[in-house]
């Protein structure tokens, strides 16, 4: 039977080997020291859950040299990217904290973990200030440049443009919807008719070519995808309110159900890809991929550059609690962490000539001088941090879903225009035709589906799982079955009898 308490400080249990302790590690023990030396221990009854165990704290403490240059550009301000903000309890110490060190204006995003902090350079020390949230177990460090790059910004353009065309689709027919006419107002009704015609033509130029695109591209690599559906919709409905505009008649066109039609589509689309990009973003602002320069000696004089440069070769200077960008030679006995890597919490020790893998942490004892044994994109780091960039293609289920609906939809369309114009001529078999396409396309499914999944994502990256890929939640259910092996991490580092 296993008796181990929980930790006082992280809830975590407490390892066998540490049962006369209250921790389960010391970095807990410095942060609950600390916490009620300076009289803040209000901050475990707010904390309402587990937080994470701050087991190698002592040794993973970013370098905070980038923050004389960042008051040199903005002084009274500063931004910083914090890891570890788990709750509202992590919010209140950390602003606390800040009236402990003086004076500041504190803002915590805790959605993206950025820390933003005005004060006066005369009275608030921000440097020992984020030494302290160091100290307390939050990883601190720079804004990334890379952060918050937005691959859907032309997406967001064109769904701010649709919506705006379909407020104003909307009050023009709503004239026709309350009476109006050709037979009462003509002039008045082709004015708006003439109106909505113009305003569903820039949204299908703006909006709609959006799918069209994707449709023409899929069906060039042999793909019946779910845009397909969507476009099939667009077009035929675009196409039969221009017939029965100019030889119809312009009551039964359907320019604001086109308009609105191609905006909801863009707005469950938008809101997929933002979640796909945030769940990006906070992988490649993790505490060891957040900061992509690095200290290289040449000769006597030491440069900065980019991960990308790194060539073979290269002699790089590792601070304490850094990563290793490339896979490295090292030159002295080092102490290096591979949980990143492996999950693994136990440090590992390197000796001089042994290959110090890629996406290591150093832990100690002091700096490092290591020679890079590869250049940057042949690193396995660099392959992890572009695997997410990756084209992805639509899961299959969804590809085959797609195929026949896309087939089913279609003979539909095909019967009951074959049928009308055999039966009332070529003006009903269009009407009919374009109401089956705009009945059974599928809009329901183009917004339920983006919108389950961004739910689904929001919901897993609370309970600290972030998503790479766009199909991980479709391919889930052919698991079966789920091994962990990440010993300190996931389970107990040490093993005792359960039953004999």
């Amino acid at each position: 039977m296993n008796d181990t308490k929980p930790c006082i400080h992280c809830g975590t249990q407490i390892p066998h080997r540490r049962q006369d302790s209250s921790f389960c590690c010391s970095g807990c023990a410095f942060v609950y020291k600390m916490i009620h030396d300076q009289q803040l221990d209000r901050y475990y009854k707010l904390k309402d859950k587990k937080t994470s165990p701050l087991i190698g704290l002592l040794h993973k403490k970013n370098n905070l040299d980038w923050v004389e240059a960042h008051l040199a550009q903005t002084p009274g301000q500063i931004k910083a990217q914090v890891k570890g903000v788990q709750c509202a309890a992590c919010v209140w110490l950390i602003q606390e904290m800040a009236k402990k060190i003086g004076s500041a204006q504190v803002s915590i995003n805790t959605a993206y973990g950025t820390l933003t902090l005005s004060f006066d350079p005369e009275a608030f020390d921000v440097k020992a200030y984020l030494s302290v949230l160091q100290d307390l177990g939050y990883v601190v460090s720079a804004p990334s440049k890379q952060a918050y790059v937005q691959t859907s910004r032309g997406l967001l353009i064109r769904v701010g443009i649709c919506a705006a065309l379909s407020m104003n689709v909307m009050m023009f027919s709503a004239s026709i919807y309350t009476g109006l006419n050709a037979s009462n107002t003509s002039s008045v009704f082709q004015l708006v008719t003439h109106i909505n015609l113009v305003i569903a033509t820039l949204a299908m130029l703006i909006g709609g070519t959006y799918f069209l695109q994707r449709a023409y591209k899929g069906l060039k690599m042999g793909l019946l995808h779910f845009d397909l559906p969507i476009s099939i919709g667009i077009v035929l409905a675009y196409a039969g309110s221009l017939y029965t505009h100019f030889f119809g008649n312009p009551e039964f066109s359907y320019f604001d159900t086109v308009t609105i039609f191609i905006t909801l589509m863009l707005i469950g689309r938008l809101v997929q890809q933002r979640m796909i990009e945030k769940n990006k973003n906070q992988i490649m602002q993790s505490q060891e991929a957040s900061v992509f320069n690095i200290r290289k000696r040449e000769g006597e004089a030491i440069v900065e550059i980019p991960f990308e440069e790194i060539q073979q070769g290269d002699r790089l200077l590792i601070p304490l609690g850094s990563i290793f960008p490339v896979a490295c030679i090292a030159e002295q006995s080092v102490e290096i962490d591979l949980s990143w890597i492996n999950g693994e919490s136990t440090p590992v020790l390197k000796f001089v000539g042994e290959l110090i893998p890629s996406g290591a942490t150093l832990l100690g004892p002091h700096a490092v001088e290591v020679i890079a044994d590869v250049e940057y994109h042949g690193a396995e780091l660099a392959e992890l941090l572009t695997q997410a960039q990756q084209k992805e293609m639509l899961p299959l289920l969804w590809q085959n879903f797609a195929k026949y609906y896309v087939i089913g939809v279609l003979s539909f369309v095909t019967i009951g225009f074959a049928f009308w114009f055999w039966k009332a001529g070529l003006h009903q078999a269009i009407s009919v035709a374009v109401s089956i396409a705009v009945v059974t396309c599928p809009c329901s499914l183009g917004l339920a589906i983006p919108l389950a999944r961004t739910l689904a994502y929001r919901i897993l990256m609370f309970e600290g799982v972030l998503i790479q890929r766009s199909h991980t939640l479709d391919d889930m259910q052919k698991v079966q079955h789920v091994a962990f092996d990440k010993t300190g991490t996931l389970t107990m580092s040490d093993l005792h009898w359960r039953n004999l």
